[in-house]
């Protein structure tokens, strides 16, 4: 979360790219961030902490407007110049379309942290419906 106290120098960058083509669609994220100087509770940052990430997803419409499947991979590096913290994310999801402002997903998240001394069961397994209006 930000601080509103810090003095840190903040440097955030980041762009994506969207392919759609018939029923397919390609998507790929980066973003990276940079911090440096003082927080506002009074600890420096001593090296400047650097992060990183990324996303690739691809798509599938199976059944155009109804019903589309989406594997994604995701990738955070919260400190560069730090060995055995990137964290992986996979991502298996499926979403009806009651309407185009309705749906009701099904999504499946492994999540895998590059430490292997430091396991973590942080899987997650979610139903999320959404409505617009």
């Amino acid at each position: 979360l930000a601080n509103p106290d810090s003095t840190a120098d903040r440097t955030r960058a980041g762009f994506d790219l969207t392919y759609k083509y018939k029923s397919f669609l390609i998507e790929g994220e980066y973003l990276m961030g940079k911090d440096d100087g003082e927080e506002g509770d009074g600890e420096t940052v001593n090296d400047v902490l650097e992060r990183s990430g990324y996303a690739a997803t691809l798509g599938y419409t199976i059944i155009k407007d109804k019903c589309q499947v989406i594997a994604r991979l995701d990738n955070y590096d919260k400190d560069i110049n730090k060995d055995l913290n990137i964290v992986n994310k996979y991502i298996l999801a499926g979403s009806w379309y009651f309407s185009k402002t309705t749906r009701v997903q099904l999504e499946y998240n492994i999540v895998a942290e590059e430490d292997p001394d430091k396991p973590v069961d942080n899987n997650l397994f979610a139903i999320q419906f959404q409505a617009a209006f």
